[in-house]
């Protein structure tokens, strides 16, 4: 998973405290899969969590990522305590709703409104993602309504007008339980955060954009002001909600911003369609360069090529995710590295080198360059830097190159092995399904008998496997592409290697079964000797299809015939042959001809060039190859290099191997 910037700690003996501070889900923000991970993993070290406080300070996110955090702690055991610090907006406030008691800060925000997608595509499915986005409306109005006791009509016309309150207010209206006092002090709000909403009421624009002096307090005067309505709030019954007394704070005109003079900049160039942002990054990794000057430079090129026009509406409805760059260095970045990925025709960083990229990462969060003395602490800022999208493009593309690695490695296990899932890491057990009594007559009007199994089950354990390694600042400032494909391809296929090993390990050390007895024994009758030959494959296949379970036969038929690659040619020619090679007459017919699909095995050369095994065909129980929750790729993870500089990546894959049947096999020993 990508990092995010999630905080889960013990404030005290049973009691958690999560910030959400941060938005809610992508790449960047905060996921329900990392705080159920963080929370299972903190009661596993501290114990019993009784009571879980969330601080909120987020202006949304995704829909569906706020609705699972919502759930999840809505359903969690331990009490679950609400407190809005900042601004819990837009899914923000959908995941307040989950808090069995919601305190909001005197001054902080709440606000409500319609959800919003894009979308693209003919008229239909311009219609199918209306009527989804009015189904997703209508769920989050019922968790509102739980809440506050307003009817759907009421909220309707309170999310169709992007509704704010503040402290008291969102107690008054039903949002939340009580309001705590914070000290008399400014927020500050990144500009595209508020920009993302339509209707910004300015009472909450002029709170979030003042700004305080680094290393000073603002200036400050109180005075007793009354508490407006709500911003676009109808009141209850036609009549006025009483006005609440509060304290409110009066800056100095906050000085402009560097994120303002990057939102200037970018201003100027948003009528031109994305076609000059070569000359937008220049821009704004300049920071002696003005939203003025920007548009003097802007206007030079347009002189020499053409005059800026009002774009055109195009036949398909398209709406950006906001993301311009971070895509635009993904596909760049995929296109050099992945040669069946093309870079878009557009697409203005397809020439950058690996500095290049970080630099631009940089530029379009608004990160001066003249705070880093050289080349390394620029790439170092990239990777680091809180904003920067340099570090999750990199680690989509080493994830990508991890999973080519996987799938392209060639593994024969998959062939004659059955994929299972487990959901922990406790030892479970497998019934081996190859024998089931035979149906017994039942007379008319007579009741049905059970049949079973046996007491007999296997044992299967999950256990982690994996390495790391990592992206330094030098391979970036070098351009080294390698470490973006044979790095992680190699670690994806070492993950493959790895379940290959245990699986033929079972095979070669004689793992031992549920009945005492290991895997090929006499007891289990699955053991011949005298090396791979016509007749011992006879005889093989003739012990596999007589092995009776009680009075049951199981005529168990052979699948795979399994050889190291030293008996690989020998293996062929008595499985394909015509006639029977080990008769004088050649007109004698081979009688395991094609009874068999023949694999061969280096590993199996590495504990006997002479031992081979003939398996059962799919329908039967052989070995059961088990996954995390079904999930047969690994995984990566990434942090920031610690005893690296750079970023350390963790490769990792969560398996366990197990014998099901001892009737399925039959070892050929040489």
């Amino acid at each position: 998973m990508p990092k995010n910037n999630l905080q889960i700690r013990m404030a005290a003996d049973s009691v958690a405290e999560l910030f959400i501070y941060e938005e809610i889900g992508g790449w960047w923000g905060i996921t329900a899969q990392n705080i159920a991970q963080n929370l299972k993993e903190l009661r596993a070290q501290k114990g019993a969590i009784n009571t879980i406080k969330v601080r909120i300070n987020s202006p949304g996110g995704d829909v569906f990522e706020g609705v699972a955090i919502y759930n999840l702690l809505k359903q969690d055991s331990a009490n679950v305590h609400v407190f809005v610090d900042g601004m819990a907006a837009s899914m923000g406030s959908v995941i307040a709703m989950a808090g069995d008691t919601i305190t909001i800060g005197e001054s902080a925000a709440f606000m409500i409104h319609n959800p919003s997608a894009g979308a693209v595509g003919e008229s239909e499915d311009l219609r199918h993602m209306a009527d989804l986005l009015d189904q997703v409306k209508s769920s989050l109005m019922t968790t509102y309504q739980k809440r506050t006791g307003m009817s759907a009509e009421e909220l309707t016309v309170l999310m169709d007008a992007e509704t704010w309150y503040f402290g008291q207010e969102a107690v008054d209206s039903g949002f939340a339980d009580e309001v705590f006092e914070a000290p008399a002090m400014a927020a500050s709000l990144r500009n595209e955060s508020l920009n993302r909403f339509q209707d910004v009421p300015e009472k909450a624009q002029s709170f979030f954009k003042a700004k305080t002096t680094e290393g000073s307090a603002p200036q400050t005067t109180q005075e007793e002001t009354p508490m407006p309505q709500a911003h676009n709030q109808p009141a209850a019954g036609g009549t006025p909600a009483p006005a609440a007394s509060v304290q409110t704070v009066v800056t100095e005109p906050a000085q402009p911003t560097a994120q303002d003079r990057n939102d200037g900049i970018k201003a100027v160039f948003a009528p031109f369609n994305n076609k000059h942002d070569d000359l937008l990054i220049e821009c704004l990794g300049d920071a002696t360069i003005t939203k003025e000057s920007a548009q003097e430079k802007l206007l030079a090129k347009l002189g020499s090529n053409t005059t800026p026009s009002t774009p055109s509406v195009a036949a398909v409805a398209h709406v950006g995710n906001g993301r311009i760059v971070f895509d635009g260095l993904l596909n760049a970045l995929e296109a050099r590295v992945f040669r069946d990925v093309k870079a878009e025709k557009d697409n203005s960083f397809k020439s950058y080198s690996l500095l290049e990229m970080a630099r631009a990462a940089l530029a379009e969060k608004g990160v001066s360059m003249s705070a880093y003395g050289d080349r390394m602490g620029m790439v170092g800022a990239a990777f680091t830097h809180s904003s920067s999208d340099f570090g999750n493009v990199l680690a989509d593309i080493a994830h990508k190159a991890m999973l080519r690695g996987w799938d392209e490695t060639p593994e024969t296990f998959t062939q004659w092995t059955r994929e299972g899932s487990l959901t922990d890491f406790k030892m479970n057990k497998r019934v081996g399904l190859n024998s089931f009594p035979s149906l017994a007559k039942v007379e008319e009007g007579a009741e049905y008998g059970y049949g079973t199994v046996g007491d007999r089950a296997e044992q299967i354990m999950l256990a982690t496997y994996g390495k790391m390694f990592s992206i330094t600042r030098q391979a970036i400032i070098n351009d080294d592409l390698s470490v973006f494909t044979r790095m992680p391809q190699a670690m994806g296929r070492a993950a493959a290697r790895t379940v290959g090993d245990l699986v033929y390990a079972t095979l070669t050390d004689n793992a031992a079964m549920a009945d005492g007895q290991e895997l090929f024994s006499a007891g289990h009758k699955n053991v011949l000797t005298g090396g791979l030959n016509v007749a011992n494959a006879d005889k093989a296949r003739t012990k596999m299809r007589t092995h009776k379970d009680g009075d049951a036969h199981l005529n168990i038929g052979p699948g795979y015939l399994l050889t190291p690659v030293a008996l690989e040619g020998s293996a062929r020619q008595i499985l394909h042959s015509e006639s029977d090679i080990t008769k004088d007459n050649s007109k004698a017919a081979n009688p395991v001809r094609d009874m068999a699909q023949q694999i061969s095995e280096a590993r199996l050369d590495s504990a006997s060039a002479t031992t081979s095994y003939l398996v059962a065909g799919d329908m039967y129980d052989t070995i059961e190859v088990a996954y995390l929750d079904g999930n047969s790729a690994p995984r990566l993870e990434q942090q920031q290099g610690w005893s690296v500089d750079g970023t350390e990546f963790k490769v990792a894959i969560d398996a366990g191997v197990s014998p099901l049947d001892f009737r399925s096999f039959v070892r050929i020993a040489g």
